[in-house]
Order: C-alpha cells, then structure tokens, then sequence
C-alpha cells in the first residue's frame, strides 16, 4: 500500500511538471513571416486570381493549424480555395487531420482553416490560393485595381513581402502605381503589364499594404461590380457634395459662435438688467430709507448670506433684543483665546418673517446660546432662513422675483441646453458622420450657449425700479460707511457708531468701521450697551487659594470701569468676526470622495487568435515619397474601394 502511495505521487509530480513545462512552451511559441508573398493575376473576364505564398518561421511550439478570414467587401464573390505547401496538397475535408483545409462563413466574410503535423521550431512554407470575383471597377479613362494585400489586423511582423499584380492583354498601366500602408517601391514590365511591389524593410504588427493599379479600359469584359455603383455614388458626394456641407456646417458653427456673445448679452438686456436708478449723489451719511440690514444687504449684492444674517443679529442687538458677551479664557502656552454668547434680553415684536425665523433657529427653547456650539436645528433651517429672506425682497417690491429661484432656473435652463445638445449631436454624429466630417461643428457653440446661460445666472436676478432705486442709494450709504473720516469728523459722528454697525456688517465693512472709532484720537466711543467684555481672570497678588476678580467687573469698593470701544475694538472684531465665521465654518459638511472605474484596457492576443487589431495607417506612393488623400487617378484610386486584406495567423 505503501508503495503504491509513493509511485501515486511521483506520477502525480511528473505529471504537473509535463504541464507546467507544455505551458511554459505554450506561452513562448511565436511566428514570424520570413516572407509574404501576394501574386495578383487580372483574368480577362475581370477575375482576380490571388496565390499568397507565406513562409513561416515557427518558433516553439508545437503548431497543428493556421487560418485566414478572407473579407467579402467590394466584391463579388471568392470561389476556388485552394492550401498547398510544395509538393503536399490539402484535401478539402472537415476532418481536422493533417493535410487538410475547411472554409466556412459567408455574408461578409470567408473563413479557411488548414491542418498540418505538429510544428515546432521549423520553417515551413504556405500557399492559399483563391478567385476573386468583381473586384475590378470600370471606368472609360481606365479600370482599377485596389487590393490590400495584407491588412492592418495582421498581428504579426513580416520581414519582406512582395506584391505582383499581372494584367491581361491590352491593359497597359495608365499612371503610375500606388501604395497605402508600408513604403513599397515598384515597378513596371517593359511592356506595361505587370507591376511589382517590394517592401523597403519589415512590415510591423498592424501596417498594411495596399496597391493599386489604373490600366487600360477594355482589358476586362463582362459587367461592372455589383457595389461599384454605390461605391461610385458616394465618390462623387465626397468630391461635390460632402466639401460643401462642410463648409457650409463650419461657416453656420462660426456664425453660432460670433452670435453666441449677443445672444446672451440679449437675454441679460431683456431680462436680468435693472432699471435706470436715476442721478444719486455720491454719498449719504443716513440710511435713505428703514430697511433693516439683512435686507440690505440681499438687495446690494443680490444674496442672502451669512454676513446679512449676522448682520441681522446685530440688529437685533441694536433694537434691545439681544446681547452679547465676549469672555477672554486662558488658551495654551500663555495665550488667550475668546467666547462669544448670545443672551435674549427682550421679547421680539413686529418681526418681519425672516427674522422671526432667525431668531427662532438661534435660541429655540434657550435664552442664551454660544456661538460655537449652534444647535444642529440651526444649520437645518438655514436654507429656509435665506428663502424667506429673498421672499421679503420681493414682498418689500425690490425686485420681480426670487433672486435665488431665478439663478437656479437659468443654471438648470443651461445644464438642460448642454444635456439637451450632447444628446442631439452624439445622435446627430453616429446618423451623420458617414456624410460630413463637420457634423459637431453647430453643436460646440450650443454646448458653450448652455455653459454661459448657467454662468450668467447669477447676473440674471433683476430689480425693479423701486429695488433699483433703494439699491443706487444704499450703495451711496455704504461709500459713505467705509470712509467716514473722508466726509466728516470722526469726534462729531459718535452717535452713530452703534447705530450703523449693523449696517456696516451687511456691506462687508465692519473692520474698518471698528477700527474707524476705535482708533480716532481724543475721542472716547463708549462700547455699545448690548455688548459685554470679560477679560480674562487675573489673581490679586495673593497666595493660591485667593479670590480672583475680573478685569473691568466692578469691585466691592464700586472701583473697576467697563473698558471703552478704544481699548477693546480688536476684541469687539473679533467677535463680530466670530459671528460670521463661526456660523460659516460649523456650516462645512464632510464631502463624498466618488471612485471613477479605470477606463478599460485593450489587449490584443497573439498566436493567431481572431479579432480585431487597431494600428496607424499611412499613404505612400510607390516611389516612398507622400502623396495625401490616398488612391486618386483618372479612375478614382481612393481609401475604402479596395478589395483583399483580412485576418491570418497560426496555433
């Protein structure tokens, strides 16, 4: 038993090494043509009678059968298949032994497979042979013959190749040979009726080699090709009508675009542009008129945004409705850092929507609330906080409509437009491209309408004259806030320091308003009322344990002041800054990363596996020098009429 174990492994063993080793060979057998040969014979009934002679040099392997897909394009037909190696003939059989062949398919294709011994590491030499049918257009100034003698699917280096193309009785060459593909030089016959092709150097994976050849009309007899009428149809709209669709698209494409800066600038004069304000004087040192500053602020720059809430709060404050205390606190390594707490200090009234909801969102059910810990409600309400604040806008009659409702219907007008036009022109490009090469050139300046439509949005929002009028002086207000010691003394406009903070805050200028009071000589600005500072605590000189009091809070004796505006302005900026940025940064949201599939890559197998290769392609007349547009003569050499070329390859 033990015995019988021990041979079970060793043949097990010997058995995975006799794989791994037919897999090792398997995966370096590889071919490479030491010649590809193609004889062309012109029979004078039009037939083409084709021998492509292949010798094969085999390397590993071993190699049992080889294969050609023989397209059926710009033809009539293909018969008379026939495989030899010298002196050995294939049998026509579907065996699949040595020695024979099997064609199959049809439609558009025939596909010939042949059979051979076990090959390795050996050359061997082939012959397909085959008659092409109707592969010879017809023209008075000269019949064509266009012919890929091996095509860019040829997955496989061939050393040399030569093409022989042999002409009947009476057709002489008319002009001289071309080629497409892999520089080829030719030449002719004395007689004119036989041109031959030879490769410059080797022929690399995926080059093809085409030819042709203009000779004498009535060589041939017999009807033309079935398919040369439509292949003549469609030269004639590449030649006549296709250059004039081009043009004609490329020229409406321009036209488009030159259009495309009136265009939208036609749609701002229509209906995004504010009416005329009239003459406003260059500045105001008043409010024109008892808007209160969060709806200033939306109308100036058209949007509600945090600086118009917190503006609002402030204005709260100024009203009696709100405090606010700033507590300086110990921070790391000696530094002091600050907190920010607002405290209800009466019972709002006549509060217009907005500001209702404002002040809800802030306190809910609390009578204080630090800046920094907002409830998430808040953050919830937001976007139905700055909604109403546009409604008031338009219920106030300062401008047509929702400015926010009209930038999000001309961003989703412009996405429409570009989705919309993507559509039309893949659809337009897939039906039209085999008609014009200038089928996308109307719909780049469509995609760009759309861009700009959705960039223009936000300039869209118009006024009406009343919020046109109010926005011309408010913005004379706001000069007038931002440099005020411009157009007045700093000592004698006191009075209005408390006042205009809020408006100062709605336009983005409360810094410099600060700092205008709190830094002006010989004056002394009291700190709002609504605003409480707490220094941060100090001891008293006494041992640990001691009571502590606060800078500014009064003493028991009633010594200690609260700090005026100039000795506290960067800590009031701060908060007011606070206000803002705080509210904005808690307003981040964790964003989403998307994971993008890699784009597919395509790998193309070898040993003579079907399929389909890709591969640059070049034109190249016979002599090596280039000549554009491909195959054009008297007849009509051009890309797309030849016939020939297809797959090959061994296993």
């Amino acid at each position: 038993m033990r015995k019988t174990l021990s041979l079970l492994i060793v043949y097990l063993l010997l058995l995975g090494l006799a794989t791994s080793a037919d897999t090792a060979l398997a995966q370096t057998k590889s071919v490479t043509w030491q010649r590809f040969d193609v004889d062309i014979a012109v029979q004078p009934n039009g037939d083409l009678h084709v021998v492509e002679t292949q010798a094969i040099e085999f390397n590993g392997g071993p190699f049992t059968s080889g294969f050609a897909v023989i397209p059926l394009k710009n033809t009539d037909g293909i018969t008379d298949i026939a495989v030899s190696e010298p002196g050995q003939a294939y049998l026509n059989t579907s065996s699949n032994s040595d020695y024979t062949y099997a064609v199959s398919g049809g439609g558009s294709e025939l596909n010939v497979d042949w059979f051979f011994p076990p090959t390795s590491n050996v050359t061997r030499t082939f012959e397909l042979a085959y008659t092409v049918h109707g592969a010879i257009r017809r023209y008075d100034s000269g019949d064509i013959l266009q012919y890929k003698a091996i095509s860019e699917q040829f997955e496989f280096q061939a050393l040399s190749s030569t093409v022989t193309v042999h002409l009947p009785p009476g057709g002489e060459v008319v002009t001289d040979p071309e080629s497409l593909g892999a520089l080829m030089a030719w030449e002719t016959s004395p007689d004119s009726l036989t041109v031959t092709y030879a490769s410059a150097g080797t022929i690399q994976p995926y080059e093809s080699v085409e030819i042709g050849v203009a000779f004498k009309h009535g060589a041939v007899n017999g009807p033309q090709p079935s398919w040369q009428a439509e292949f003549d149809r469609q030269a004639t709209y590449e030649d006549t009508v296709k250059p004039l669709l081009n043009l004609g698209l490329v020229a409406l494409g321009l036209v488009l675009l030159l259009a495309l800066p009136g265009g939208l600038y036609l749609i701002w004069y229509l209906f995004g542009r504010d009416p005329n304000p009239g003459l406003v004087p260059e500045y105001i040192t008043e409010p024109p008129s008892d808007l209160p500053p969060g709806l200033v602020g939306t109308l100036v720059d058209e949007t509600a945004d945090m600086r118009d809430l917190t503006a609002t709060l402030i204005d709260f404050a100024r009203r009696g409705l709100v405090t606010m205390e700033a507590q300086e606190t110990a921070g790391a390594f000696g530094t002091s850092a600050s907190s920010f707490t607002l405290k209800k200090s009466g019972e709002p009234d006549k509060l217009r929507g907005y500001e209702k909801t404002l002040y809800d969102a802030v306190f809910a059910t609390q009578n204080e609330r630090a800046l920094n810990q907002m409830p998430e409600s808040f953050f919830a309400k937001l976007p139905f906080i700055n909604s109403s604040l546009y409604a008031e806008t338009v219920k106030e009659g300062l401008f047509k409509a929702n400015p926010d409702s009209v930038r999000g219907n001309y961003i989703v007008g412009g996405v429409v437009v570009v989705i919309i036009t993507l559509i039309v022109g893949f659809v337009a490009a897939a039906i039209g491209s085999a008609y014009t090469s200038a089928i996308i050139c109307p719909f780049v300046p469509l995609v760009m309408f759309g861009i700009g439509l959705a960039a223009l949005s936000r300039r869209m929002p118009a006024k009406t004259r009343k919020g046109a009028e109010e926005a011309a002086k408010w913005m004379a207000f706001q000069k007038y806030l931002g440099n005020i010691q411009k157009y007045r003394d700093v000592a004698g406009a006191v009075d209005q320091f408390e006042k205009y903070l809020p408006y100062a805050i709605a336009f983005g200028l409360e810094r410099r308003w600060v700092s205008a009071f709190a830094k002006a000589p010989n004056i002394v600005v009291p700190a709002p009322r609504w605003y409480t500072y707490r220094p941060r605590p100090i001891l008293t000189g006494s041992p640990p344990g001691s009571i502590t009091k606060n800078v500014g809070e009064a003493s028991p004796t009633g010594a200690g002041q609260m700090p005026n505006l100039n000795q506290m302005g960067e800590s009031m900026i701060g908060g007011l800054n606070q206000m803002g940025d705080g509210l904005i940064t808690a307003l981040n949201t964790a964003g989403r990363s998307f994971s993008t599939p890699p784009a597919p890559k395509y790998t193309y197998s070898g040993g003579g596996s079907r399929g389909t290769s890709g591969g640059s392609r070049t034109f190249r007349s016979g002599g090596g020098s280039s000549r554009s547009g491909g195959f054009r003569s008297s007849g009509g050499f051009r890309g797309g009429g030849s016939s020939g070329g297809g797959r090959r390859g061994f296993r």
